[in-house]
């Protein structure tokens, strides 16, 4: 039998705030890259994973 554990996170303020941000974040850039994945019929996923990094700067 497999069992899940389950932690509770109780950070401080400042860092929630950031963890908050980065989950944003992310939220934002799998949606633009979903949708671009939609829209455009020539596009891959491979192609499109070769942007990131320059995003990230």
């Amino acid at each position: 039998m497999n069992y899940n554990y389950r932690y509770r996170l109780n950070p401080p303020a400042d860092i929630e705030e950031r963890l908050a941000w980065t989950v944003d974040t992310c939220r934002q850039v799998y949606n633009h890259f979903l949708h671009r994945l939609n829209r455009n019929n020539g596009t891959s996923a491979y192609s499109e994973q070769k942007l990131l990094p320059s995003l990230k700067k």
